[in-house]
């Protein structure tokens, strides 16, 4: 089970980790990284664009995670809510609902086949994806696997 936090607006959701670092004696420091070294002694030291110098016992790298959705209307608008990326983190909630996938690469087989643990409804849509290859009957989810070209 993951713990979350559906319907938190995402600028609260950073203020409660802000507060929940600064909480535990953490220091947020925003700038450009322009060097990391480690030094004699384990600890690290991290050079800013604007001079400055940090060093702390751990160095966590954190460069953020862009979602880059294919070009399909009405898709970004829904991100979230009604456009789902993970069967872990949100099947229970859409679980035995008609699911389809929009494929835009030849890994989407593999999330189709992941939702189908949550549904028996499952559409792999092919939107740039190329038309899937024959698989082994072993990999087949139960009740086959519908394709559909999206145009």
């Amino acid at each position: 089970m993951l713990l979350g936090h559906e319907g938190v607006p995402p600028r609260e959701l950073l203020a409660a980790g802000r507060a929940e670092v600064t909480g535990y004696g953490g220091e947020i420091v925003t700038g450009t990284v322009t060097a990391a070294e480690r030094l004699d002694g384990g600890r690290f030291r991290v050079v800013l664009a604007d001079g400055s110098a940090v060093e702390a016992a751990r160095l966590l790298v954190a460069t953020g995670l862009v979602d880059e959705l294919p070009p399909v209307p009405g898709l970004a608008g829904r991100w979230g809510r009604e456009v789902l990326h993970c069967p872990y983190c949100h099947g229970w909630e859409v679980r035995d609902q008609a699911i389809g996938v929009v494929a835009t690469s030849p890994l989407a087989v593999h999330q189709a086949l992941l939702w189908r643990q949550w549904s028996d409804d499952v559409i792999l849509f092919l939107h740039t994806a190329p038309e899937p290859g024959r698989r082994p009957a072993s990999s087949s989810p139960p009740g086959g696997s519908p394709w559909s070209r999206a145009s």
